[in-house]
């Protein structure tokens, strides 16, 4: 609207100003060697006016000529870079599909139309990994390297490619300088964590650990797990040459997860060692109430160095008692039992584990059970010849593998914390079968004229009640 009426206003002006124009009597006299030339004011004013917009028209006419050359390339450079976004676009999604064909015609398009554009080296780089050319894909990214823009992401394809070719220490060179590069690359702060751990840099693991965190790149709960973990790394690689520093990086791990069942077992270890009982069986019970495991129980029942088997039940009663649903508190139970030669004792804390789920280390100590009390082989080969067919019992995995002992990290992915405790995936659903009642009770001592295996017997009814079912 206000530019109409600027519009309006200024015709107006004009219009006044010829009329005003018309009305004035007068002339313009023009001197050219010795010649007058008189015109009407009229006349002259629209000469005047004529004159300055051919000019003008003059002026921008030759603006415009000098200015088409840069125009042209501009609009050809532009017609380039949209072609060339385009045939990256196609590219990418070639390669994503596995379209090997369709990913190079769109990545020579790309590298034609716009070859300094950092997408089109990429799709460079992925085609050439699509089609299994390594060389030529450490090439590319290699020259991604020297541009700022796409540094990072060659360092990170760099990588990639030496950790498929098996070069660890070239994979731990490139994901150390691409953390100085990039201190906010969760990728590099991963991957160089990742290899400290794999080659017990436990130092550098907590020092990268600690950037991380401190970068954000990990939550605060994730970040003390992990540093958890190291230390408990650490503390068993240092437990035999530098006892005191093994001690005091079990305890902060400890306390930074109470739950970590190798911290606790390590620095329980170490306590009883220095002599420090009390705190070593504070420590230990701790984590058992969150985390009853076999582990646990062996160090608190040998916290202290020459008790009698009697001490040790003792103790593992103290488990049962602070655990009394768990499962490994009555087999920690039974264990110390047997060893303590209070058969009927252990035949009480295995009766509740193998009528609800006997495993291959109940079923071991039951047949360990038999033997030692009695001294029947018979039936001891019996519960020998169940624990071949019954479920295994948790163990150290990661990734599917088992593992003889806890580690920090996965042997197959390298994850730090991913070692669990349980059963094995291929255990989950084996062949179950039930035990009766009757058959845990004592077996009678063998007559002295009797053959080894009279116990068991020859009548087929009787087998049935020992035996297998």
């Amino acid at each position: 609207m206000l530019k109409l009426l600027i519009v309006v206003a200024v015709v107006f002006a004009i219009a006044l100003g010829f009329h005003r124009l018309k009305d004035t009597s007068g002339e313009v006299t023009l001197t050219l060697a010795d010649t007058a030339y008189a015109v009407d004011l009229t006349i002259a004013v629209i000469a005047l006016l004529g004159l300055i917009l051919v000019t003008m028209g003059l002026i921008w006419f030759a603006q415009e000529l000098i200015r088409a050359p840069a125009r042209i390339a501009f609009g050809w450079r532009r017609r380039n870079l949209e072609q060339g976004r385009a045939a990256v676009s196609q590219g990418l999604i070639a390669v994503a599909a596995g379209d090997l064909r369709g990913a190079e015609r769109a990545m020579l398009e790309a590298s034609r139309r716009t070859p300094d554009q950092p997408l089109a080296r990429l799709l460079e780089a992925q085609t050439a990994q699509l089609k299994g050319d390594r060389a030529a894909a450490r090439q590319v990214f290699q020259r991604m390297t020297e541009d700022p823009q796409t540094r990072i992401a060659g360092l990170r394809g760099l990588y990639v490619e030496a950790e498929r070719e098996g070069e660890g220490e070239a994979a731990r060179l490139i994901a150390d300088k691409a953390r100085e590069e990039s201190p906010s690359s969760p990728w590099a702060a991963r991957a160089l964590l990742r290899h400290q751990t794999a080659v017990a840099d436990w130092d550098g693991a907590l020092r990268t650990l600690s950037g991380a965190a401190d970068g954000r790149l990990l939550d605060k709960r994730t970040a003390r797990r992990h540093r958890a973990v190291i230390l408990t790394a650490q503390a068993l690689d240092r437990e035999d040459r530098d006892p005191d520093a093994a001690r005091h990086a079990a305890l902060e791990a400890h306390e930074l997860a109470t739950d970590l069942v190798s911290a606790a077992v390590v620095a329980g270890r170490l306590l009883s060692r220095q002599g420090d009982i009390r705190r070593a069986t504070r420590l230990l019970e701790t984590t058992w109430k969150t985390a009853p495991h076999p582990e646990i129980a062996d160090a608190y029942l040998h916290v202290r160095a020459g008790d009698s088997a009697s001490d040790r039940l003792k103790r593992a009663e103290t488990l049962l008692r602070l655990r009394p649903h768990a499962e490994e508190s009555r087999l920690a139970l039974a264990r110390a039992a047997i060893d303590a030669r209070d058969f009927a004792r252990a035949r009480e804390a295995l009766h509740p584990v193998l009528t609800s789920h006997p495993t291959q280390k109940a079923l071991f100590l039951m047949a360990e059970l038999e033997e030692r009390e009695s001294g029947n082989r018979g039936r001891s080969r019996e519960w020998l010849a169940r624990a071949a067919r019954a479920p295994r019992d948790a163990v150290w995995t990661a990734d599917g593998v088992i593992l003889d002992a806890w580690a920090p990290a996965s042997p197959v992915t390298g994850r730090i914390d991913t070692v669990e405790w349980k059963v094995p995936v291929a255990e989950l659903e084996p062949p179950r079968f039930e035990i009766d009642a009757a058959e845990l009770a004592p077996a009678p001592l063998p007559e002295p004229e009797a053959e080894p295996d009279a116990a068991i017997g020859n009548d087929p009814a009787e087998y049935l009640i020992v035996g297998m079912p």
